[in-house]
This record gives C-alpha cells, structure tokens and sequence, in this order.
C-alpha cells in the first residue's frame, strides 16, 4: 500500500516538479518523502520514568520533577506539554526550536492556556517553555553520529537541575523517533538507574514504530535500528567506563585500575568519541603570541646608527652574522657596527 501511494503522488507532483529547479526538486521529494514515508506522524508525548508499553493522560501528569520525550507534533502537542503538563524547558535535537519561542510568545499575549469549557484559564501557567538547546540548525544532532561527551554533560546538567528544582522538562527531536529515542535511552540509564539493555527495550517503539497508534517506519525501521541498538549500548558502556574512573580518582587502588572496563565494546563508528569534551565550533583558537617590540634606544646608540648609515652608503659594504646581543641587532645591522644592506628599509 505504503508503494503503491508513493506511485500515485509521484504522478500528481510530476508537473510541478517539472517546473521547479533541480536542486528544489531533490529537496522537495527528500523532504515529502522523509515525512509522509519515512517519519509517519509525530511521536507522542511519553514519560521517562514509566514502565507502561501505553501511558494514559493520568501517568503522564506527575508532581514535582518530570521529563518527557515526543515529537514535533506542532502548536496543539506544544500547549499540551506547557498548559497540561507544566512543562518549562525544552532541549531540541532539530534545530528548530525557534517554533517552541514563537508559540511560547503567542502563549504570554494572544492565545493564553484554555480551561475546560474553552475559555483562558488563569489558574494555568502562560509563560510558554523556554529552549535551553536547539534554537538554531547549528544545534541539531544527526542520527547516525554517536552523541559526544560535551553534549552529554550539558544534558545531565540541565536534567540534575531540573530534578533538584522540581522542574518539569522535555525533549524532542522531529518525528521523536531516533535521536529523541537514543537520548531518552541515555537518561533512562542517567536519571532511573536503568541498563542499556533496559533503556534500549523500553524506548524500542521510537526505533521500531510499533507504538500504539504510530505509523510504522518503514526505511527508518529496517536501515536505522541497528544504528541506535548499537550506539544505546555504547552510551552504557561510556557511563560504566567514566563511573569507573572517577572511582579510580576517589580509590587510589591498583586492583580497580586493572579491572577499568573498555570505554566501548561495539564497532568504533557507533562509540563516544571520549575526547571530544568541547563543542567544537567554541574551541578557542590557539592565542598568537605578539610580535616583540623593539627596545627604544638611546641618544648616543641614535648618534651612532646615523654614522654607521653614512659609512655604508659611502662603501656599499654588507656584513651578515647578526649578533644578537648588540644594539645594532635590534634593526637588523652587521656584527662589527658597520654596514646592513641598504635595501633594508625595516627601521
């Protein structure tokens, strides 16, 4: 069926695709194609936490501390999560949370949160959801990219404070499928003391769309699987490594330094890239150190660099071997006082 109505539209587009140029064309198909082909629907709003294949509206309300996962399911999914949920913050995988701004905008002025009946609300929070990560393209994380240890420190921070202050978060990527399933893996083991194998399981419907009510995959099932199997068990392997050094730096023993576990024990391209600590695009630039400046001189060290000019216009003389403890040296002249090559014009 899946076939068969890629076969209809792609008849339907053909005269518009005709008339558009190449390159909008191939982003034009990729893009219908990755969204009504490839991603299916949104995900919906899950909670990390609960161990239910299908959660009810009861068990996705929580008091005090909660952090939730899902899709981009637009400005409806958006007011859910702000005047249902209370969620406050959102870290966006995409990209694109420049679209939680502009609803968190339109939340504080022209469309406050609705009460039962339809009507504003007032006991409901209207300060929208503020992005802490993703309000631009140069934050988006890809698929098929392990996530990096700087990326998950930023994470954890956020999510410690957020637990600590009470606070309700969420997460989402664009469908919710992959990067939004590997990250809610990682903070199923971070935050609930889950396995890999246990975090895996519990978000496998993102990576395999058997959720209830979710559009099956199709090529994400069958091409990306794997990938995010294989990079979940390589973030426990990651957390079970630096929880081994760090009680390396608490327990000065032999025995534990013998026993650290490899920092990854599946294929190198789905392991964290230990070393890379730092985002890369906010890596200072090495400092440049400044040209020296050179020592004023003295009255009689002037007097005779003008009298040592004259003789060398009268001789034509040019003696190398600078001497890098005389004053002469300082403008580049000759060892004995003498002469520099008159073309140099440094001074």
């Amino acid at each position: 069926m899946t076939i068969f109505k890629i076969i209809v539209f792609a008849i339907l587009l053909a005269p518009l695709v005709s008339a558009t140029p190449a390159h909008a064309q191939r982003k034009g198909i990729k893009k219908f194609l990755f969204r009504n082909v490839i991603e299916g629907k949104p995900m919906p709003i899950r909670r990390l936490g609960i161990d239910k294949e299908i959660q009810t509206e009861d068990d996705l309300k929580a008091d005090g501390f909660a952090i939730y996962r899902e899709g981009n399911g637009g400005v409806e999914q958006f007011r859910h999560l702000a005047c249902d949920l209370g969620v406050t913050e959102m870290f966006v995988l995409s990209g694109n949370g420049h679209l939680e701004e502009k609803w968190s905008e339109e939340l504080r002025t022209t469309k406050p949160c609705l009460g039962a009946d339809g009507k504003p609300d007032p006991t409901k929070k209207n300060a929208g959801i503020k992005v802490v990560f993703g309000k631009t393209e140069a934050d988006m994380t890809k698929t098929k990219e392990p996530l990096a240890p700087w990326f998950m420190d930023k994470f954890d921070r956020w999510a410690q404070e957020a637990k600590a202050a009470g606070k309700k978060i969420a997460f989402r990527c664009e469908c919710g499928c992959h990067r939004t399933g590997r990250l809610a893996a990682y903070a199923e083991m971070t935050l609930f003391g889950k396995t890999a194998d246990e975090a895996y399981e519990r978000h496998r419907d993102a990576f395999d769309g058997d959720n209830a009510g979710v559009k099956g995959k199709f090529f994400a099932r069958k091409y990306m699987k794997r990938s995010i199997k294989n990079q979940v068990q390589a973030l426990g392997d990651y957390l079970a490594y630096k929880k081994a050094l760090e009680a390396l730096k608490s327990e000065d023993s032999l025995t534990l330094a013998a026993s650290l576990p490899k920092p990854c024990k599946v294929r190198s391209k789905y392991c964290v890239d230990i070393k890379a600590t730092v985002r890369p695009e906010v890596v200072a630039p090495a400092a440049i150190a400044p040209a020296p400046v050179p020592m004023p001189l003295a009255k009689s060290e002037e007097s005779a660099l003008d009298q040592a000019d004259a003789s060398c216009l009268n001789t034509g003389t040019i003696t190398p071997e600078p001497d890098p403890e005389d004053v002469w040296n300082r403008l580049g002249w000759g060892k004995d006082k003498s002469c520099v090559d008159p073309s140099y014009d440094d001074l």
